[in-house]
């Protein structure tokens, strides 16, 4: 998992998309990793749900930014 965190936290696309598509094959073939994922809270660096989750909205508020940014009129 650790491998995925520091994916999500790229800035480049190939690792981003690379940790995202782990993250999802953990959370839907291993059930007692995604349990984990979930229990550990208590962390002093935070919660590994609490990381995966700001890193996957701070990607989607990219994509609605990009997304609002097309739409904007062209001045010309």
């Amino acid at each position: 998992m650790l491998q995925s965190r520091k994916g999500l936290k790229s800035k480049k696309d190939v690792p981003k998309t690379f940790a995202s598509w782990e993250l999802y094959l953990i959370c839907t073939h291993f059930d007692a990793r995604r349990k984990t994922i979930f229990n550990e809270v208590d962390r002093k660096t935070g919660s590994t749900w609490a990381q995966m989750s700001t890193a996957c909205l701070g990607e989607i508020e990219a994509i609605l930014s990009r997304i609002r940014a097309s739409q904007d009129p062209v001045e010309g």
